[in-house]
């Protein structure tokens, strides 16, 4: 196994990452990096503040870019923010509580991405399948199952 580093030079570790575009963003404490390929992008890393987070945001737990919406859902804590990828600001009226708008995902998340119309939400063991767009639910499983692991 490689570290993380060996390909991304002066990114160490990984709190958080997505993909939009050509491009992978990776968050490790109070800071990001835009990746393209191999090359971490000139001016890098930046501070969160850049993205929109106030300054008690020290971290992001998970992030998942949501390609039908053209938005980056960033997980803290226990809210949630939204960022308009096409606007290059975060939403209004963010950050707002996780369990409130995606009913049956829970209080935090770990981490997430997207396959098709699903996102899936990962904290600890549980991973839920959730329709974004009926805002449901659809199977809990254990967050081992997708990697064919005991």
């Amino acid at each position: 196994m490689r570290r993380i580093e060996s390909v991304w030079p002066g990114v160490e570790r990984v709190d958080a990452a997505y993909e939009y575009k050509k491009s992978a963003f990776f968050f490790e404490g109070n800071q990001y990096w835009e990746v393209r390929r191999t090359i971490v992008m000139s001016g890098y890393p930046k501070p969160l503040s850049d993205f929109g987070f106030p300054s008690s945001v020290t971290k992001v737990d998970a992030a998942v870019h949501v390609s039908f919406k053209g938005r980056t859902l960033f997980f803290v804590r226990n809210k949630y923010w939204s960022y308009n990828e096409r606007r290059g600001r975060m939403d209004g009226g963010y950050p707002r509580f996780i369990y409130k708008d995606l009913p049956g995902v829970g209080f935090r998340v770990d981490a997430a991405f997207q396959n098709r119309a699903y996102l899936y939400f990962t904290y600890g063991s549980r991973q839920v399948e959730y329709h974004y767009r009926r805002r449901r639910v659809i199977r809990t499983l254990l967050n081992n199952g997708w990697m064919d692991c005991d």
